[in-house]
């Protein structure tokens, strides 16, 4: 599909990391605390460049996907952008891809949809109100919803009423801990590392990213 256009929402890394481990530990996969997830991936991120990358990462995903513990974090890899936003750059015309900040997407969801329509080439409508779906996991709806998955019950539940789900899932979402602070050492540690990775996604794309170096 060589006239594909493509769209990349780019988190600041070191939020990225941080969601993306407290998703895999209210999962059940993640064993360990996020400064020790932290000190694993990144040394994963040295085995990440080897040449048999695909078909290992293939084997976690599908080992993960099952409910295995985590073989290969990604925590600090997949904040990487820059060489991942390069691939696609080697096979695809820069015109070709919209790249939006997440933070952008968060601030002004109707206003950057409008942008990215009008990239596609599709009905620039937007409504003037848009929901958050996708907010974070607690531990207990992880919980409940991996019993669902291994007792068969996740089959019958397209068939309870969705004002119920809405209620039971908005109730589940508060239920159990919050995520912990992240350590300002860990902090510290992935903003020294993501800091050359950055100035080169800036370069790459045009953008500012002062704000990426605040801590959030």
């Amino acid at each position: 599909m060589p006239d594909a256009r493509l769209v990349a929402v780019l988190r600041e890394p070191v939020a990225r990391a941080y969601s993306h481990w407290w998703m895999m530990r209210c999962a059940g996969v993640e064993p360990l605390s996020f400064a020790a997830a932290i000190r694993a991936s990144l040394r994963d991120a040295e085995r990440l460049q080897e040449p048999d990358l695909e078909e290992r990462w293939r084997a976690h995903r599908a080992a993960t996907a099952r409910g295995a513990p985590v073989s290969l974090r990604g925590y600090v890899s997949c904040g990487q952008y820059a060489e991942q936003v390069e691939r696609y750059l080697r096979i695809f015309p820069r015109g070709q891809l919209a790249a939006v900040r997440h933070d952008d997407l968060r601030a002004d969801p109707a206003g950057t949809a409008r942008r990215l329509w009008r990239f596609l080439g599709v009905d620039e409508h937007a409504p003037r109100h848009v929901p958050q779906h996708n907010t974070a996991m607690r531990p207990v709806l992880a919980g409940v919803q991996r019993g669902l998955a291994a007792t068969g019950l996740a089959r019958v539940m397209p068939y309870v009423p969705a004002g119920a789900r809405r209620t039971m899932r908005a109730w589940l979402q508060r239920a159990g801990p919050d995520p912990p602070p992240m350590e300002q050492a860990t902090r510290a540690l992935l903003r020294e590392h993501y800091a050359a990775h950055n100035e080169r996604l800036a370069r790459l794309l045009g953008w500012n990213l002062a704000a990426w170096e605040v801590p959030a």
